[in-house]
C-alpha cells in the first residue's frame, strides 16, 4: 500500500477542478457513462488536445536543503507505507510506532478526508504538525544502530507452506543461481510468491521472533541490522516534511488558501 501527500496552490486546485470537469463533459458525466462508446481515436485526440491536461505536482519546487534529486519535495511526499517507506521504516528505527506522515499531519487532517483546504484556520494546526516533524528529525538523528523488521509468513493465495530445511536450502540455491541474470534487481534482493530473497549481500539477522502477520497468519518476525547510515535518507525526508509544511504556510500567506491531497 502506498500513501502520497500533495500540496496544490489555489490556481493549481482550480486547474484540477477544470481537468475533472473537462473529463466528465467528454465522457458524459461524473461516472463516465460514455467511456466505452468512445473510440480509441477519440480518446487519444481528447487526451492530446485537452485544455486542462494532468498537472504533475511539485516538479518545480525542490527541497531547499536537499535539492532536486530526492523522491520528495516541498509539494510532494512519496509513498510511506511500502516496505522501505517512511511510515514503515521510521517507527522501527526510532522505536516509536507513531512516527510517520499520518501522525505528523494529524493536526490538519480530518480522518477519511482526502482533500483538505488549508486557510488561516489551518495555520495553528500546521505549526503543530511542524513541531511533530522536527521531533521525528531529532529522533532519527539520535539513532545509533538502526534496525528493520521483516515478517515472513505463508502466501495466503498458495495454501499452507510445507517446505522443510532441506527444501528451503534447495530452493534458496535455485534462486541464488538467477542473480547473474537479474542485474541490480538481483543484487539488492527481491520478493516472490515463494519467499523473500536478499541478493548478494544478504541480511544480518539479529533475532527471529515467532508471531503473526497483518492477516493473523503464523509468521516469523526477523529483526535485522541496517547500515549505520541507513537513517540518513529518512532524516532528509523528515526535514523535507518540515519544508513542505513551511511551503503550505507561505502559500496561505500569499493566496489565502492551498490544498492538501491525501492519497490513502
Amino acid at each position: 500500500m502506498g500513501l502520497d501527500v500533495y500540496l496544490y496552490t489555489k490556481d493549481q486546485e482550480e486547474h484540477n477542478r477544470l481537468h475533472s470537469k473537462e473529463e466528465a463533459d467528454f465522457y458524459g458525466g461524473e461516472d463516465w457513462p460514455l467511456y466505452d462508446s468512445k473510440t480509441d481515436e477519440e480518446k487519444a485526440d481528447f487526451k492530446a488536445n485537452r485544455k486542462y491536461p494532468n498537472y504533475v505536482c511539485g516538479t518545480d519546487v525542490p527541497s531547499v536543503k536537499h535539492g532536486s534529486d530526492k523522491l520528495c519535495n516541498r509539494r510532494y511526499l512519496r509513498s510511506s507505507y511500502n516496505g522501505g517507506g517512511f511510515d514503515s521504516a521510521v517507527p522501527n528505527m526510532t522505536g516509536n510506532p507513531e512516527f510517520g506522515f499520518d501522525w505528523i499531519f494529524d493536526p490538519v487532517k480530518a480522518y477519511g478526508d482526502y482533500l483538505i483546504p488549508l486557510d488561516k484556520d489551518a495555520v495553528e494546526p500546521l505549526h503543530k504538525a511542524r513541531k511533530k516533524a522536527v521531533q521525528v528529525v531529532e529522533a532519527l538523528k539520535a539513532v545509533e544502530k538502526p534496525v528493520g523488521v521483516l515478517s515472513v509468513s505463508q502466501n495466503a493465495l498458495s495454501g499452507s507452506p510445507t517446505a522443510r530445511k532441506p527444501d528451503a536450502l534447495d530452493f534458496h540455491k535455485a534462486q541464488m543461481a538467477k542473480i547473474p541474470d537479474m542485474g541490480s534487481w538481483g543484487t539488492g534482493g527481491w520478493s516472490s510468491g515463494g519467499g523473500d530473497f536478499f541478493g548478494v549481500d544478504g541480511l544480518r539477522v539479529l533475532s527471529a521472533v515467532p508471531g503473526v502477520d497483518i492477516l493473523g497468519l503464523p509468521a516469523v518476525h526477523l529483526v535485522y541490522a541496517l547500515p549505520e547510515d541507513a537513517a540518513h535518507s529518512y532524516i532528509e525526508t523528515a526535514e523535507i516534511v518540515v519544508e513542505f509544511i513551511d511551503e503550505a504556510l507561505e502559500l496561505i500567506k500569499k493566496d489565502g488558501v492551498c490544498f492538501l491531497h491525501w492519497s490513502g
